[in-house]
């Protein structure tokens, strides 16, 4: 259970850096290829899977924090 939530922390700690980080210019390259032309309802739907991939991907991993703190795992100790 402690490994999982330590698997856990350090994923959603560099999932928020990452989406802190990308945001700014994968934001700049999408508003230029807006300027040049394309269709801005293709931006709007890459706009929402860029931000929907980071919501999928934190509910995931709290999802599987919850999953393995629940289930029951084997005795491999016993004797």
């Amino acid at each position: 259970m402690l490994w999982a939530a330590l698997f856990v922390l350090i994923g959603l700690f560099v999932l928020c850096v990452g989406y802190f980080e990308l945001t700014g210019p994968i934001m700049q390259i999408i508003n230029i290829m807006q300027e040049n032309g394309a269709p801005e309802w293709i931006m709007d739907i890459l706009k929402l899977g860029y931000h929907g991939f980071y919501i999928i991907v934190a509910i995931g991993l709290i999802v599987y924090l919850i999953i393995s703190a629940t289930s029951e795992e084997p005795d491999t100790y016993r004797m």
